[in-house]
């Protein structure tokens, strides 16, 4: 009988254990999903900060040459007037 309660005792340990091993093992995986799951969200997101940024270049270099080419007819506006301004002096 003692054998029996032993053999039990031993079978009923064996699945606390194989239990707790379960429980391990199922934690380890959720954190290992979540762990995936931060490093895509960080991924994701440095994406769209990348794409932004190139937006915002390419946003700056299309202001950059509007700047310029107003620049340039502004220039060009000043010769004319200029230009205007003497005519009636040399004739």
């Amino acid at each position: 009988m003692q054998r029996l309660d032993e053999a039990e005792n031993y079978g009923e340990q064996r699945r606390l254990e194989n239990m707790c091993l379960r429980e391990e093992w199922e934690q380890a995986q959720l954190d290992r999903m979540d762990s995936q799951a931060t490093t895509f969200s960080y991924t994701t997101i440095i994406d769209q900060l990348k794409q932004i940024r190139q937006m915002h270049e390419l946003e700056r270099d299309g202001i950059q040459q509007q700047l310029e080419t107003a620049n340039s007819e502004q220039q060009q506006c000043r010769v004319l007037e200029q230009g205007l301004h003497d005519y009636p002096q040399n004739t």
